[in-house]
């Protein structure tokens, strides 16, 4: 397979399909490769924001398609307190959203978030997205892969790591969506040929921020 498969995104979907059968298996692969080469045509034609714009229709489309038995709702924003990986770009288009919404990106905020690791971070007053409004996400129709690609079935209150922390036992359950998540790891292919790593939604915003 060209695309390579080193993130948690490509080790999930390895993980689910190396024990199909070899046809489904190559079959599968040779739609992924379809895809990425689509993606770059696209990438081409319309410039890196455009394109990523473009992306998250496509992959929407592709979870309205796949989506069952999530408990996920509207309301419910626990998981929007951890601080997500961003790509460059999808950085870039959300600090467009942003200006053309006037939605603040606040400087002292996002550096507070950096002092704290991955996992810590959720666990501090600062681990709330930046983005997050009343509960709800003001920056949603632009919100990164990383969040289109989180889909709860457990009850949605085990999201809540302080009332429920996972060290006492409590445990969310997610569920992968396959083609979806085929539709990540183009994506991110396509980014790792950008030399796009990204970082933290907090590291990747600050340039934006004021």
């Amino acid at each position: 397979m060209a695309i390579k498969i080193d993130d948690h995104r490509g080790q999930q979907l390895v993980e689910m399909i190396q024990q199909w059968p070899k046809e489904d298996f190559e079959t599968f692969q040779q739609m992924m490769m379809v895809r990425f080469e689509e993606f770059k045509a696209v990438l081409k034609a319309n410039g890196i924001s455009n394109f990523v714009k473009e992306f998250y229709e496509v992959f929407d489309d592709a979870v309205v398609q796949g989506k069952t038995l999530v408990s996920c709702s509207k309301g419910c924003h626990f998981c929007c307190r951890q601080n997500v990986h961003v790509y460059k770009a999808e950085a870039a288009v959300i600090a467009e959203y942003c200006r053309e919404h006037g939605i603040e990106i606040p400087k002292i905020y996002l550096k507070e978030q950096m002092r704290y690791g991955w996992k810590e971070l959720a666990k501090t007053e600062v681990g709330w997205c930046v983005f997050l409004k009343d509960g709800e996400c003001s920056i949603y129709p632009v919100r990164p892969i990383a969040c289109r690609n989180y889909f709860v079935i457990s009850n949605p209150k085990l999201c809540d790591i302080i009332t429920y922390p996972s060290e006492k036992g409590f445990r969310v359950v997610s569920k992968v969506l396959v083609f979806p998540l085929m539709l990540s790891v183009a994506f991110g292919g396509i980014m790792k040929e950008r030399k796009d790593e990204g970082g933290s939604l907090s590291e990747m915003l600050l340039p934006y921020s004021k």
